[in-house]
């Protein structure tokens, strides 16, 4: 293969990688974001009252909670919903300061992702002073790895201090996981695969020969040289 198709064939590779990265990563938002504000984190049996002789109206007898809500069984019907409110409320024998905090780590963490997605959005703009800024400080890669470690982080708290101190009846014993759970270490495990590839494969500002100049080029999978640089700009 001649060198130039070669290099060709290498740098179509190189951004089909970094594009596809930038996708999961998106992906990866989207989901932990549904599943912070989604309370089906952990769900409960439904008991007979009757037969457990817990009286709903005295027991908060909660069928599934998540990080910011949490929902009651029916007092009259046990497969339906009853009341939901906020999870320091219904969420008994646990430290609500243990819930408020990793209410604020998700917020922060949410907050990080967001600040992520719209740097990222702002590299694309016709502006070269900020894409070779932002690229060459990792600053979305900065941002978003950190909301993954307190994202993670919190979950950890989330299943430690909360899910195994929290009440039960009798009957609930047998509590399983819900889907927002299972959502939100879907959008984590995508955030860290995303992560990777864009560290990997964005294109980084390098110098040329002279050192006067910055240019865009050069990732893990290949470094372009000077007789390829582009989209220069004067340091």
């Amino acid at each position: 293969m001649a060198p130039g198709a070669r290099d060709k064939m290498v740098s179509i590779i190189s951004v089909f990688l970094f594009r596809l990265g930038q996708m999961i990563l998106l992906v990866g938002y989207l989901c932990f974001m549904i599943g912070i504000t989604t309370n089906v984190w952990v769900v409960r049996p439904a008991i007979d009252y009757t037969e457990t002789k817990v009286d709903p109206s005295k027991v908060d007898v909660v069928k599934h909670f998540g990080i910011f809500t949490a929902c009651k069984q029916a007092p009259t019907n046990r497969e339906e919903i009853g009341e939901c409110a906020s999870a320091t409320s219904l969420i008994h024998f646990v430290d609500n300061s243990a819930i408020e905090f990793v209410q604020a780590l998700m917020v922060f963490a949410a907050i990080l992702y967001f600040s992520g997605f719209i740097l990222d959005v702002i590299q694309l703009m016709p502006i070269k002073q900020f894409r070779n800024f932002l690229a060459e400080n990792r600053l979305v890669e900065v941002v978003s790895g950190i909301a993954t470690v307190i994202g993670l982080t919190a979950m950890v708290i989330f299943a430690g201090e909360i899910k195994n101190k929290a009440e039960l009846v009798p009957g609930q014993e047998d509590e399983t996981v819900g889907w927002s759970f299972t959502i939100a270490i879907v959008g984590l495990s995508f955030c860290i695969i995303g992560l990777l590839m864009v560290t990997m494969f964005r294109h980084l500002p390098v110098p040329v020969d002279d050192h006067s100049q910055l240019s865009k080029g050069g990732s893990w999978l290949r470094i372009k040289n000077s007789n390829h640089m582009s989209d220069v700009r004067t340091s």
